[in-house]
């Protein structure tokens, strides 16, 4: 029965279970001063020195064959926490520089180092640096980067900045260079896992309760293939029918118990379920707006909502704990 406290662990701990890209394992250690989750990530660009003296931090990667064409030996990985052994250093000997990348990111002929550098004190955060020019992520805990090709027509490579702005709030800001400048490209609040090729982001939702749902994103403006979100865990048919195993899904938040009329659709149709029905969602609408479910007996319904804050979902003007016993809602 161990399980499914299992699962719920999981579930609660994916942005830092699993790695934020390839060879990107998170952690829940700060890098710095607590963050305060309402202090948005700003950032800039703008030249200055980089300082020549860096050392790489340990497991930068080096490519010389920039001739060979733009995405020659992409992508490439930058791991803080792999560029150093956390657990024999003191945090304040932990590195605040180093080098994560020397490559021919503007297509010169010539390799450059891409490095950041971790500022603390009340203005805490990380900078990128290219040649003169510095990247300010403001507020944030340094995670790592990678260096890839979202689309082999466009003219430039990207730079993926992964960090977090608290209880795992993960922030995945594309930079990359046009006519020799470090531009901010698009920015997605979430973490990003590389498989297969592709990007695959883990969004987080408190559309009934706090959830990550999956969907890849492409391109140089890492646009989503779609505008839902599979959700991360939903019950098997086995659990579901086993009694023990059902109390325990009801108990975390992940079968849901209904205490009054909900309006809904089911199976393409408008309705209501009634008190004591119970549900579990798999897959919720982007613009938090819908949420598909399903019934123990295997109906398909369809929530819908509205979702202006961006964290409340109302349903027919009701929050929607009004509708339901046991949400659970997590940092």
């Amino acid at each position: 029965m161990k399980k499914l406290a299992l699962i719920l662990l999981s579930l609660l701990m994916i942005a830092c279970a699993t790695p934020a890209a390839q060879n990107l394992p998170a952690s829940s250690t700060a890098l710095s001063e607590p963050v305060q989750n309402d202090a948005p990530v700003v950032s800039k660009v703008e030249e200055t020195a980089v300082k020549t003296e860096t050392e790489p931090a340990g497991n930068e990667s080096v490519l010389s064959e920039a001739e060979a064409g733009k995405a020659s030996g992409l992508p490439l990985f930058f791991n803080y926490f792999d560029s150093f052994d956390s657990g024999e250093t003191e945090f304040e000997d932990w590195p605040k520089e180093g080098v994560m990348f020397n490559y021919d990111f503007d297509g010169d002929g010539e390799t450059e180092d891409i490095s950041y550098r971790i500022t603390s004190g009340e203005e805490y955060g990380v900078d990128i640096l290219f040649e003169n020019q510095t990247y300010r992520l403001e507020r944030v805990d340094f995670y790592g980067a990678a260096l890839m090709d979202l689309d082999p027509e466009s003219p430039y490579l990207n730079l993926l900045v992964v960090v977090d702005e608290g209880s795992d709030d993960y922030v995945t800001a594309e930079l990359h260079l046009e006519d020799g400048k470090l531009t901010e490209g698009p920015i997605v609040y979430a973490e990003y896992y590389y498989e297969d090729g592709k990007l695959l982001f883990w969004e987080r939702t408190e559309v009934l309760g706090t959830n990550f749902g999956a969907r890849y994103r492409s391109g140089d403006q890492l646009l989503p293939e779609n505008d839902w979100l599979d959700l991360y865990y939903t019950p098997t048919e086995e659990e579901l029918s086993n009694e023990e195993e059902l109390s325990e899904l009801i108990e975390y938040g992940i079968v849901l118990e209904v205490i009054r009329e909900l309006p809904c659709e089911i199976d393409g149709i408008s309705d209501f379920l009634n008190d004591g029905d119970y549900l579990y969602a798999v897959r919720f609408k982007a613009d938090g707006t819908a949420v598909e479910c399903k019934t123990l007996s295997g109906e398909k319904v369809i929530i819908y909502g509205e979702n202006e804050s961006g964290w409340e979902f109302t349903i027919n003007g009701e929050g929607q704990d009004y509708y339901f016993s046991n949400i659970q809602y997590f940092d």
